[in-house]
């Protein structure tokens, strides 16, 4: 009896070990979030560089967090920003490293809301990156653009924040959602 591999298995198949083969320093801390409002997924990463956080969120099959509104901003906050009792800040999906001052969403998706802090972004030496700073700075949810490193300047982390957009009706994506769901498992168990 002959087995015929569908070429969704193969595909699959490959993704999975390109997957196990890169990895970067980032990790998943906890188990995927639901957003009710927009019904994305959402995995926290271990502190580490906006670099290292985007390229584990990439490996993920999703993105570092785009805002699209205030309520999503105070969700992101209020669901991460003290996640575990620990102080975080949070990478966003948002950059300037193309051209100085021209921010952009790596999603692509185009600039809805902003929530920069007072003087912020401020151009200031190698700042390309946003991340929501933590709560013990008390700014609510308020974005600095920040240098590619892993902590702040109160030594509390900055952990990316991956989002996981569904495609209504696509099995492509509930397979990459459960692949991740899987990676994030054989993570937990080694």
């Amino acid at each position: 009896m002959k087995y015929y591999i569908s070429i969704e298995i193969l595909i699959i198949s490959i993704i999975m070990v390109l997957l196990f083969i890169g990895n970067s320093d980032a990790s998943i801390i906890g188990e995927p979030i639901l957003n009710p409002m927009n019904n994305h997924s959402y995995f926290l990463l271990s502190s580490n560089t906006w670099t290292a956080s985007n390229a584990e969120a990439m490996s993920l099959g999703g993105q570092l967090v785009t805002i699209r509104n205030s309520s999503e901003n105070q969700w992101i906050y209020d669901t991460f920003g003290y996640y575990g009792g620990l102080n975080r800040g949070i990478w966003l999906g948002f950059t300037d490293l193309d051209r100085s001052g021209n921010w952009i969403w790596i999603s692509g998706e185009p600039i809805t809301y902003t929530n920069w802090e007072w003087g912020e972004p401020n151009l200031l030496g190698q700042e390309n990156w946003a991340m929501m700073s933590a709560p013990y700075w008390g700014r609510n949810g308020g974005w600095n653009n920040y240098g590619d490193i892993a902590w702040d300047g109160a030594n509390f982390p900055i952990c990316g924040v991956v989002e996981f957009v569904p495609e209504p009706g696509s099995l492509t994506s509930f397979i990459i959602g459960a692949f991740g769901i899987y990676v994030y498992r054989w993570q937990v168990i080694i």
